[in-house]
């Protein structure tokens, strides 16, 4: 968060930016668009990588939308939950003896994958590099037995962070109610 005239763009402090491009089965030589922010004169880009992975195959990269939620927290979850943006704030303030939690239920069985959140800024406040906010996340199988398929603190970020945090799940097939807590 220092610097001046006389560090070298090389020298400078970096901020790792990425993009994600979809491609279809089969095409293989496509330019890849640079991520932002690269319009700046002064920013120094330099490609690092390109990490290629096939789509799931039953992965229609549609979010899911849930037939029901259920939570300790009135909240419209519906509506935060269906990816529109969802402006109000609000603060879930609990402690590792009473964790908020959310059950979220599907008509049919769904595969989740990842669970995203919002920027660490909208945590606790604008300077929060450690959110503080364990997560964990269950899937209750077809015989009603819970099997945990996340479990972990929320990953730390640096104050600029805009984007959001994706956590991966252990895969589980055939569930259709996923409960998650915070402590």
């Amino acid at each position: 968060m220092s610097g001046g005239p006389w560090i070298k763009p090389s020298n400078a402090m970096r901020n790792l930016v990425w993009s994600k491009t979809d491609i279809e089965e089969g095409q293989i030589d496509k330019i890849l668009p640079v991520p932002r922010p690269s319009t700046e004169d002064w920013r120094d880009y330099k490609d690092i990588a390109v990490l290629a992975f096939p789509t799931p195959k039953d992965d229609t990269g549609e979010l899911l939308v849930p037939r029901s939620v259920k939570s300790d927290t009135i909240l419209p979850w519906e509506k935060i939950l269906s990816g529109e943006k969802y402006k109000k704030a609000f603060n879930l303030t609990s402690s590792k003896k009473d964790p908020h939690w959310v059950e979220v239920n599907f008509s049919d069985p769904v595969v989740l994958r990842t669970i995203e959140f919002s920027n660490v800024r909208r945590f606790n406040h604008k300077w929060c590099y450690v959110p503080g906010v364990y997560v964990k996340a269950f899937a209750i199988l077809p015989n009603r037995i819970p099997r945990l398929i996340l479990n972990t603190p929320m990953p730390q970020a640096e104050w600029q962070s805009d984007s959001p945090i994706t956590l991966a799940c252990d895969k589980t097939d055939g569930v259709e109610t996923y409960p998650y807590r915070d402590s």
